[in-house]
């Protein structure tokens, strides 16, 4: 005879469910259980299958892994595009763990890079967004050109990159200008990444080794970001998809934006200011070297006085006009070959496609060291790994996914029952109500006998 666990013992087999262990406990008896068992969800839509191999005893962030999932059977090539060719970080090169995070937590994304080469490629039309973090060699004007071109048809861009180049260990790091030249297509949108870097009270500490000793430090270039309060204020916009519900973010090395809001509001487009680090915040600008072991005995003197809060993430949304103007030079590296003329790139982005643009000045915040060192602050995990997560579905411009992060899905707060009050409302509903039914049966009949009497009378 089959039972019903044997049915699902063979489908989970049949899937190639794992088994996990998982721990049961009763707080009454106060022992534990461990058990083996499968917990996992299998999707078919065609020919297609996918599995959540492992199902988390929790709702929460439950629903965004479905609806990833279900998206992803849809639509498979949703894929996110890593610019290469100038030293940027991509997933191969300084975020190893990407492909792993992506598939554990079933986001349902794809990467690839993508090499311009000095201009004669352009941006692949089948990806979702492009993504350039911290790029250390220049980008030619014929590739920002080809960049511009892309965003102008419509096209998603999100930059991560810091207007300075850091060498040696982050305790005493050389800071030179950075030459990744995309100031020449920043400035053409309304706004300079300056080469200087904030030294803020506000910071993430991280382990340090000093004088062969491993110490916990305060970090001032590691300003940690927290949510805004108020549009004008401090700290990062929550309410946009790329930072939306972050406690905060941790921008090590982080650069100045200096805005010019006219430009970068031209056509209507929409423009934002999505982070500024605290008012106890200083700017060093330069070639300099950050001597922390100079700085934190004076950190107190340093961060005293109330500043201005520095400018550090901007994105843009809508007819942004182009950024060039004019004849393209020869792209370098083909002979022959020229990057597309001004007048096959449209002089703005439409209003039925709208560019999207995102710049955070800091092109160290995915690094595993500086993961790590949020992570030590942040029992959940690094908030700027879901900032990945985030930045991802805003490329995508996914809809469906925004919405299912809008919802605040979480665990009942149920508190634990004592045993008094289980059998209170088990002998209240035994007895006590049958017995309240049979009072008000008894009222009921005596009022009726009354009222038969004062008739009679």
């Amino acid at each position: 005879m089959r039972t019903d666990n044997d049915d699902r013992n063979g489908e989970a087999g049949r899937a190639n469910c794992a088994k996990r262990a998982l721990q049961t406990i009763d707080s009454r008896a106060g022992n534990a259980r461990v058990q083996e068992v499968y917990r996992c969800i299998t999707f078919s839509y065609g020919t297609k299958t996918e599995r959540m191999d492992f199902v988390p005893p929790g709702i929460e962030g439950l629903e965004y892994s479905v609806t990833s999932i279900i998206k992803k059977m849809r639509d498979p090539e949703r894929t996110i595009g890593f610019l290469t060719g100038h030293d940027e970080v991509t997933p191969e090169n300084g975020m190893p763990y990407l492909s792993r995070f992506i598939t554990e937590e079933h986001l349902g994304y794809t990467t690839r890079t993508v090499d311009l080469r000095a201009g004669a490629e352009d941006v692949p039309s089948d990806i979702k967004g492009l993504i350039i973090m911290q790029p250390t060699r220049q980008i030619t004007e014929p590739e920002l050109r080809r960049i511009n071109g892309y965003l102008m048809r419509g096209g998603a861009v999100a930059i991560f990159a810091s207007g300075i180049t850091n060498s040696g260990r982050d305790i005493n790091p050389t800071v030179v200008r950075a030459e990744h030249n995309l100031n020449a297509l920043l400035e053409g949108y309304g706004v300079t990444l300056n080469a200087d870097v904030v030294l803020d009270a506000q910071a993430s500490p991280s382990l340090q080794e000093i004088e062969g000793q491993r110490l916990q430090l305060p970090m001032p270039i590691y300003p940690m970001v927290g949510a805004r309060r108020d549009d004008d204020g401090p700290g990062i916009d929550t309410a946009h998809a790329a930072f939306f519900r972050l406690p905060f973010v941790n921008l090590p090395f982080v650069s100045t934006l200096t805005l010019n809001t006219s430009r970068a509001r031209e056509n209507g487009t929409r423009f934002s200011i999505l982070a500024r680090t605290s008012p106890r915040s200083v700017v060093q600008s330069g070639t300099f070297e950050l001597d922390l072991e100079q700085i934190l005995p004076r950190a107190r003197t340093m961060f005293a006085n109330e500043r201005t809060p520095a400018v550090v993430g901007v994105a843009w949304e809508g007819q942004l006009r182009s950024a060039f103007s004019g004849a393209a030079p020869a792209a370098q590296g083909d002979a022959g070959a020229q990057a597309p003329a001004a007048d096959n790139t449209p002089a703005h982005a439409s209003n039925d496609r709208p560019a999207r643009l995102l710049l955070v000045s800091s092109g160290r915040l995915f690094h595993i060291e500086q993961l790590g060192a949020v992570a030590r602050v942040q029992p959940g995990g690094p908030p700027n790994l879901r900032l990945i997560q985030n930045t991802f579905d805003w490329l995508s411009q996914d809809a469906d996914l925004l919405a299912v992060r809008a919802k605040n899905v979480a665990e009942p707060n149920l508190r634990e029952v004592t045993d008094m009050k289980k059998n209170l409302f088990k002998w209240g509903h035994i007895i006590g109500l049958p017995l309240l039914a049979g009072l008000l049966g008894v009222a009921i009949t005596r009022s009726r006998a009354s009222a038969r009497k004062a008739l009679k009378l």
